[in-house]
């Protein structure tokens, strides 16, 4: 069989072939200041099983989806649904674009190529589950121009906020900027949230 049968079977099979190649081409190293950790699936597939155990969505929002894993699983779980990819790499977003075409969702599926926190998604009518694997890029890392819009966003919930959150913490803010009542939410997070 060819490279692409392959890896179009492993897909069928619920694997993410794509998102493995993607992480040998680019090391740990090379991700770690973008905060690209792909999470295994059986992570992802209980954190689906979580969100369906608490609601159906009519979207869902994989908030960097890298090279699609929430966002495949979130189409076989969410049958209805419209899914939406958001990654800032655009060699990431190719990839989740192939990787949502061969499961066959691209007729509900949006991919786009922008950071999270910048991103305007359309308004929405219907619940929207927001999921995924915020990035885990330490304050040192960011801008100067996002460590501001942190406190400034945040101020507007009446949220306190450090400019020495990491990055994963922006992301959540962004989630409450993008989320409406009725709304939810499945994110990895850091074991530093549960003390």
């Amino acid at each position: 069989a060819t490279i692409a049968a392959r890896f179009r079977e492993q897909i069928a099979a619920g694997l993410d072939p794509l998102g493995d190649v993607f992480c040998a081409l680019r090391s740990p190293v090379e991700r770690r200041p973008q905060g690209a950790t792909y999470t295994p699936l059986p992570i992802v597939q209980a954190m689906l099983g979580w969100a369906a155990a608490h609601g159906r969505p009519d979207r869902v929002v994989d908030t960097g989806a890298g090279s699609g894993r929430f966002v495949v699983n979130a189409g076989r779980r969410f049958p209805a649904a419209c899914l939406i990819a958001v990654e800032l790499d655009p060699l990431a977003a190719m990839l989740a674009r192939a990787h949502l075409a061969v499961g066959g969702f691209q007729d509900r599926a949006q991919v786009v190529v922008a950071d999270y926190r910048a991103v305007k998604l359309q308004p929405f009518d219907g619940r929207t589950l927001f999921t995924g694997n915020p990035p885990y890029v330490r304050h040192h890392l960011i801008d100067l121009a996002w460590k501001g819009w942190l406190t400034r966003t945040a101020a507007t919930h009446s949220l306190p906020a450090s400019q020495l959150a990491g990055l994963h913490v922006h992301f959540f803010l962004a989630t409450v900027e993008h989320a409406k009542q009725g709304d939810y939410g499945a994110f990895v997070t850091a074991s530093e949230w549960l003390d």
